[in-house]
Order: structure tokens, then sequence, then C-alpha cells
């Protein structure tokens, strides 16, 4: 059973990466963010930029969101089992 959600991962990780390379609107924004916690994660992400930082943090956290989205609805179909 752990080769189905291996598979249904690959799935979403393909899924979010064709969403990705569909356009995407880029607008200007500004912001006040806390410099100490944008340097920390530019530092943990090993980012370039402040833009690529904050672009990168928020791809993270949909990923995230749509991984967790996913092993919920196959939560209690097979293998998959809450620890």
């Amino acid at each position: 059973m752990p080769f189905k959600l291996t598979i249904r991962i690959f799935s979403i990780i393909i899924q979010i990466m064709e969403d990705k390379i569909m356009k995407t609107a880029v607008k200007r924004k500004n912001y006040y963010l806390d410099e100490v916690k944008i340097k920390r994660v530019q530092k943990i992400l090993g980012t370039k930029n402040e833009t690529e930082t904050i672009d990168k943090a928020m791809e993270m956290i949909m990923f995230r969101t749509d991984l967790l989205e996913s092993l919920k609805k196959v939560s209690g179909k097979g293998g998959v089992q809450r620890i």
C-alpha cells in the first residue's frame, strides 16, 4: 500500500509543477514585513533576494496545503493510517 501513496504524492508534485508553469500575474506590492524574519527565511531557503524568498515561501505553503488536502482524501482508503 505505501507504493500507492508514493504514486499519489508524485502526482501531486507533478500537478503543482504544471500549475507553476502556467503564466502567473506578477504585481508590485508594498508590505511592512519583519526584516529579521525575511533574512532568516532567506538563509534557510538559500534564496538570492527578498522577492525570491517570499515567492518560494508562498510556494511551499501552497504545496503543503495541497499535500495535506490530498492526504486527507486518501486517509482510511488503504494503507494510510493516522499515527
